[in-house]
């Protein structure tokens, strides 16, 4: 059975390329199999765009953009060390869930970011 472990970031924007390059460096030392971001900032996500950050060409990801210029959040993993078997996303967060190779486990991980205003939170509750 292949080793496993996430990691779990708030990146507070990935606009700039020189943190982007520094997030990359972290996540590829850290040999995380699965990444979930939060706060990244984008509006658009490509492979390109994945990949610098530290996934690989090949990585599969499951994304959503921002509100407002705030929030932003990200799920990504190795196809080929993962299937996915499911997804579920919601106002304020996304979910997947995951076969591990040659292995019979399955999981899930959630990802979720909070509204910041007081209107917000009661849907953010509900959710």
């Amino acid at each position: 059975m292949m080793n496993q472990s996430l990691i779990a970031w708030n990146v507070r924007g990935l606009g700039v390329p020189d943190k982007r390059a520094r997030v990359k460096g972290i996540l590829r030392r850290s040999c995380a199999t699965i990444v979930a971001l939060t706060e990244t900032k984008w509006n658009v996500y490509s492979r390109q765009l994945i990949a610098s950050v530290g996934g690989s060409r090949s990585a599969k990801w499951m994304a959503k953009d921002v509100v407002n210029s705030k929030g932003g959040i990200a799920i990504f993993w190795e196809e080929a060390d993962f299937e996915l078997l499911d997804t579920w996303e919601g106002k304020f967060s996304l979910a997947i869930r995951l076969k591990p190779a040659g292995v019979n486990d399955i999981f899930a991980v959630m990802v979720v970011y909070g509204p910041q205003k007081k209107d917000g939170k009661l849907a953010f509750i509900n959710e």
